[in-house]
């Protein structure tokens, strides 16, 4: 008789409680028969609705199961009933940020690097965190110290390497991917990586030759697919980058990014209907997607619709209220329309804001050139 069997056959003898029906819902999952192991976490929550363990062993199995926003509530369940388990806070905060809730995650993961502070892999991905949430600086900081703790860690150190390229430290970052590649020399994502690297720098055939090499490791890398496609269209080979753009978007039909690109080389290309047929997929997976909006306007304005290219335009306008570009081309779609009224104050809005921002970029040109005389000034009263 197998352990689930007596245990459960031991149940029908014993008073029900939480932690009997957890256990046995925690046998049943590791023996992979997880549609028999939720019914028993909920009953033990059902039993006592502040039993952190089922609610997180609910959620890890729903999160198998793809049940996600269910699994997201008795994760977070978890985490709030034991805010000082790195378990459940490590997990909730993974989990929020694989579903593209970077903000939330940064929260939760910083907590859990609170309670462990040398864990390597919650350090990486609080990095990736603050990454996207726009936090570059402490992100940085964070992806050191993961490399620090872990060396080997050839996760932390792709990602490390690509904010350094990003943050325009090419070389730091290349140190990065090689230091992968010294222990790992078919790791795709670091070769691939360097690709991105030279690809920032203008080196466009060196970089291409990597993505290359780096397909040939890993083909179904989408992200791959997407940055060779990137760097085809910076070559003018527009038949060529929309293949691989297009396979992207096959190996990840959210790589919302492939679309807004292909979309780009489309239109580039002369091809508006297929332009206009990116866009939308685009704004329809990423309804926040402001560019997308804004390329969607443009093209919908060459194909002569007017009404559906000034509803993109507002869109782009709702969403990014700051950037020029959008005001201007409502303006010149509001004019051929007869709305002369309109016209007039979307070209001035426009303006407005491109003055602003030319204004707060020379200001800020001048205060750096001023702290910069400073330093050195500083600099050499020290010697």
């Amino acid at each position: 008789m197998g352990a689930v069997s007596v245990l459960t056959d031991a149940a029908k003898s014993l008073k029900p409680s939480p932690a009997l029906e957890d256990e046995i819902g925690f046998l049943f999952a590791v023996l992979g028969r997880r549609n028999d192991a939720i019914p028993h976490f909920r009953r033990s929550l059902a039993l006592n609705s502040k039993f952190a363990p089922a609610a997180y062993h609910l959620g890890i199995a729903l999160w198998l199961e793809q049940q996600k926003t269910a699994a997201l509530a008795s994760l977070g369940l978890a985490a709030s009933l034991d805010p000082k388990s790195f378990d459940y806070r490590f997990r909730y905060g993974s989990a929020l940020l694989e579903e593209g809730r970077a903000a939330d995650a940064s929260g939760e993961l910083r907590s859990a690097a609170a309670i462990r502070p040398k864990d390597a892999e919650c350090l990486r991905l609080l990095g990736l965190a603050l990454q996207e949430t726009g936090n570059r600086t402490e992100a940085l900081d964070v992806f050191a110290k993961a490399v620090e703790l872990a060396p080997a860690n050839a996760d932390a150190r792709n990602s490390y390497g690509v904010l350094l390229v990003e943050s325009g430290k090419h070389e730091q970052g290349v140190q990065q991917f090689q230091a992968v590649l010294k222990q790992q020399p078919r790791n795709g994502a670091a070769i691939g990586n360097i690709g991105f690297a030279l690809l920032q720098k203008g080196a466009i055939d060196r970089a291409v030759a990597q993505f290359e090499q780096a397909l040939e490791i890993e083909p179904a890398s989408a992200a791959m697919r997407y940055n060779l496609g990137v760097a085809l269209k910076q070559k003018d080979n527009l038949d060529g980058a929309k293949q691989q753009l297009q396979k992207a978007i096959e190996l990840d039909p959210m790589l919302v990014e492939a679309h807004y690109t292909l979309g780009i080389t489309y239109w580039q290309a002369g091809e508006l209907d297929d332009a206009v047929r990116q866009m939308r997929l685009a704004v329809a997976k990423q309804p926040n997607y402001a560019e997308a909006y804004y390329m969607l306007g443009t093209v919908l304005k060459q194909t002569g619709e007017l009404k559906e290219a000034a509803d993109a335009l507002r869109q782009a306008i709702r969403l990014t209220p700051e950037t020029p570009g959008p005001y201007t081309m409502l303006g010149q779609i509001l004019r051929a329309q007869g709305d002369l009224q309109g016209s007039a104050r979307m070209y001035a809005e426009g303006a407005r804001i491109k003055a602003r921002k030319e204004s707060e970029q020379k200001a800020m040109f001048d205060r750096s050139v001023t702290e910069g005389v400073g330093a050195v000034t500083g600099r050499r009263s020290r010697r």
